[in-house]
């Protein structure tokens, strides 16, 4: 989204496209299309990936119930849910990116965050 009045970008949006390829094993290896330097596309082997965010990920799921959900370990209060905390604490992340981090870091550095409040609070 562009100010023109004020000739800056207010703010921006990333897409990513995403595919398992098989190998020559019959393993599959994620890759996504990118633009090169010069101009063309193509298929690059997925870098980052991040398997302890993963893990935490899924931790949270299964452990951590939305807008009250009493069914799981832990709930967060009415109203709120892991999403809604993942989008805070992405957004705070994303506005303080001092490091042009990429997006993928950012999102998985916000999975970390929240797991380690949860983990926090658990322990007291």
């Amino acid at each position: 989204m562009v100010d023109k009045k004020g000739s800056k970008i207010i703010h921006s949006i990333d897409f990513a496209i995403f595919q398992d390829i098989r190998n020559a094993d019959g393993e599959f290896i994620e890759k996504y299309a990118r633009k090169y330097d010069n101009g063309s596309y193509g298929w690059t082997t997925r870098g980052g990936k991040n398997d302890e965010a993963l893990e935490k990920l899924e931790w949270l799921n299964k452990n951590i119930g939305d807008n009250g959900n009493q069914k799981y370990p832990y709930w967060y209060s009415e109203d709120f849910s892991l999403l809604d905390d993942l989008k805070q604490e992405y957004l705070k992340l994303n506005n303080n990116n001092d490091e042009e981090k990429c997006s993928f870091q950012l999102f998985n550095e916000a999975i970390d965050n929240i797991y380690n409040q949860w983990q926090q609070w658990i322990n007291k």
